[in-house]
């Protein structure tokens, strides 16, 4: 059993314990073995960030063709206050005999987790007027529980070996929340002139505006939602090996299997809202000071209810992401949950539907995943040689369900019309070579390779079928392509080691991918322009959802609607590194110094690939009908070069540790340097970045007696915050950050 208790430096919390025990034996002989593990956790995960917008890059007015500008638009301020308390119950049977060996794994695991969000935004593009300063508070309730059941078989049948495993994992989640959005009249401090927010940092304008009145701030709705989701997985698998030995110099393993893999998703969501703004608000603003006449109430009111009855005294958060900004003021969430809930269970309340949320987390998905393999490894040259040549196929079916939303913000439940569904199937075989070798050089060095093929599938939101129009605000659509396929990758790997007592294990190797259809995103794409397109690669159109897929009545009046949805790049992309490891005890050392030890690992990686984007070109390719006729450009395609995006140029992987007398510790770093996120496709001047960072993670263990000891654990210990910017030609300008600070665990273990 062990017992542990932890810190968060960020919450500046104690509240944190884990207790675990479990109890296992064998019977009849040692043939049939059970082990029970329960286990209760609470914890507390606090994180604080920042996110910044931006404008694409412009040209300044008269400027040279270096002059560009981008204008710093809003900055959002979040906390997040997270407890999770967590119980897990495990039951393990095993049946071992020279015939079959059998083990049944089942887990339960029932997890409740309490988010409080706190999101304070500032808009410099309404600086000194309505809105420059809004919010949203949330608290959301996930309560999850999960189940897994599986059957894994071993049967030893003469010198071949045949498994067999089945599993199954059910998993619920409900998540009703409550939201308060809140808006300031008239707020901040207004700017000379716009060019203030040109290339400016935000925490400047922040301070140029000066601070937000809770005085002048108004809650508009009472929110309430809930989203379900049920995920069910089917999982089964079956291998067999058989040996064989053709002569003293050639012998080995045939092995030939298949699985399968089903996902079955069903997801529902509901929103409500109480409407306190303007005429249409009154009845629900006057029920409310009604049933509760402490809450101050201004009768000329139109915005909502003043904020001021429900603010939290003596308010001071503190540091906020390491004293780079501030926070002022907060309201009090719990008191403002609390009278959500009342107020929405009073009779003649009236709470509107909120139509988007019902449909928009409406879906439901089947995923199935066949796959079959054979493979066989040769033992050669007196097994100094291992060849394993081998073959994989695999076929992927999917069916998802959404639908397609038209906004209409003059309605009540914010939707123009009845939401359509819509279904999407996608199927995709595969074929998988690969051939292994490993070559005994020496005794001490010896050589392995690799050639292989690889994918990487879409994850459901890139190829989920919603659609939400929204033309009427933006001239814009959301949308993902339901038609993508997963990106494959030709591998090459070579690798030498060297091992010996002293050194210990000494690896260099040098890797090699050429990438096919690798998923990326396509700024300005219009499906109702696709006439226009101008020397677009001629597949191009089966890599995009056509008009057709779309509401062609919706793209009729909103013609040059644009989003950015995700794509297969008709370009290859190419990924290369090379890498070294260290492994080593230091046993040969003096005294206490004998039990170092040291683990190295450094990789240095290059890519590049070209990247799409459609251009608005200045060649007039028609003119639309009427007496005045209007030209139509083009929309020309083009690509830039860049970087494989998410690849970092360099990874680093230290780690230090030391073995005394029962004590044992282990010191680890963690270096990364600056990758690439996100690119400006057409100019290359804001592309995004994740800066280069360092982690430091300390452990501890002394052991007391044989069968108790106690540990001390810390991540995070330099309280490290991520940070992503757009690197820019004025410098950069910082996107997100994120901190979750230091975590320290202390416990002990006793076995008996």
């Amino acid at each position: 059993m062990s017992a542990n208790g932890g810190y968060n430096q960020l919450g500046k919390d104690w509240n944190n314990y884990k207790y675990t025990g479990s109890l296992s034996d064998r019977f009849f002989d040692n043939a049939l073995g059970a082990r029970i593990q329960l286990s209760i956790e609470q914890k507390q995960l606090p994180s604080e960030q920042f996110a910044g917008t931006y404008s694409s890059p412009q040209l300044a007015s008269g400027g040279g063709p270096n002059d560009f500008y981008i204008a710093t638009q809003s900055a959002v301020l979040t906390t997040n206050q997270q407890r999770r308390n967590r119980n897990d119950g495990s039951a393990i049977f095993d049946y071992a005999s020279d015939f079959v060996d059998l083990s049944f794994f089942n887990l339960y695991s029932e997890k409740n987790d309490a988010v409080s969000t706190a999101a304070n935004s500032i808009s410099f593009l309404n600086a000194g007027n309505d809105g420059g300063f809004s919010r949203r508070y949330s608290l959301t309730s996930y309560h999850t529980s999960e189940r897994s059941h599986s059957l894994q078989s071993l049967f030893k049948l003469g010198d071949t070996k045949l498994n067999l495993s089945l599993a199954y994992t059910n998993a619920r989640t409900n998540s009703p929340s409550s939201q308060f959005p809140m808006t300031e009249l008239v707020s901040g401090i207004p700017f000379a002139s716009d060019a203030i927010r040109y290339n400016a940092q935000p925490a400047g304008l922040i301070t140029a505006m000066g601070p937000s009145n809770p005085a002048n701030t108004w809650i508009q709705n009472f929110e309430r939602y809930n989203v379900t989701l049920l995920d069910e997985n089917y999982d089964g698998k079956v291998d067999y090996k058989i040996p064989f030995k053709l002569s003293d110099d050639l012998s080995g393993v045939v092995s030939v299997g298949g699985k399968y893999h089903g996902v079955r998703r069903e997801s529902g969501g509901s929103g409500l809202y109480a409407y306190f703004q303007y005429g249409a608000g009154k009845a629900n603003r006057d029920n409310l000071i009604k049933y509760f006449p402490w809450i101050y109430y201004d009768p000329s009111g139109q915005h909502g209810i003043p904020v001021k009855s429900f603010l939290q005294p003596d308010y001071n958060y503190g540091k906020f992401l390491d004293g780079r900004y501030s926070l002022d003021w907060s309201a009090s969430l719990p008191l403002m949950n609390s009278i959500n809930g009342a107020f929405y269970n009073t009779p003649g309340i009236t709470y509107w539907d909120y139509g988007q949320n019902d449909f928009q987390n409406n879906y439901a998905s089947m995923e199935d995943t066949y796959a079959a393999y054979g493979m066989a490894e040769f033992n050669l040259l007196d097994n100094r040689l291992s060849v394993l040549p081998g073959m994989r196929f695999e076929r992927e079916w999917t069916r998802y369900q959404a639908y397609q939303i038209v906004l209409n913000s003059s309605n009540t439940n914010g939707l123009g019309g009845i939401p359509q569904s819509v279904t999407n199937d996608r199927r995709n075989d595969l074929w998988f070579p690969s051939v292994n070798f490993k070559y005994k050089l020496t005794e001490a060095i010896q050589i392995m390779g690799a050639a292989y093929k690889s994918e990487a599938k879409p994850n459901f939101l890139e190829i989920s079928p919603l659609v939400i129009y929204n033309g009427a605000i933006n001239n814009g659509f959301q949308a993902q392509n339901p038609f993508l396929k997963p990106a494959t990758a030709v591998n090459l790997d070579l690798s030498v080691s060297l091992f010996n007592n002293e050194i210990g294990l000494f690896t260099v190797g040098g890797f090699y991918k050429e990438v096919s259809n690798l998923i990326i995103s396509l700024a300005n794409y219009q499906p109702h322009q696709n006439y226009a397109w101008l020397n677009a690669p001629a597949d191009l159109p089966g890599r995009l959802p056509a008009l057709s897929y779309y509401d062609t009545t919706w793209f009729a009046t909103n013609p040059t609607a644009s989003a950015t949805i995700p794509m297969n790049n008709p370009q290859k992309a190419y990924i290369r590194g090379i890498e070294f490891s260290w492994q080593t005890h230091f046993w040969y050392l003096p005294g206490f110094l004998t039990g170092l030890v040291l683990d190295v690992n450094l990789s240095y990686i290059g890519s590049n690939t070209e990247y799409p984007y459609f251009d608005q070109s200045t060649v007039i390719i028609g003119y639309l009908p009427g007496r005045q006729p209007v030209p139509i450009y083009g929309l020309d395609y083009k690509t830039r070069a860049g970087s494989v995006v998410d690849q970092p140029k360099s990874i680093a992987n230290v780690i230090v540790g030391w073995d005394y007398k029962g004590f044992s510790t282990r010191v680890s770093f963690r270096y990364q340097q600056t990758t690439l996120t996100g690119l400006d496709a057409k100019y290359s001047l804001s592309d995004a970045y994740y800066q280069n960072f360092t982690l430091i993670d300390v452990s501890a263990k002394q052991q007391i007696l044989d069968n108790l000891s106690v540990f001390a654990n810390f991540t995070n210990l330099s309280s490290h915050i991520d940070d992503y910017y757009l690197n820019t030609v004025v410098g950069q300008l910082p996107t997100s950050s994120l901190s979750y600070g230091l975590r320290g665990q202390f416990g002990v273990i006793f076995n008996y």
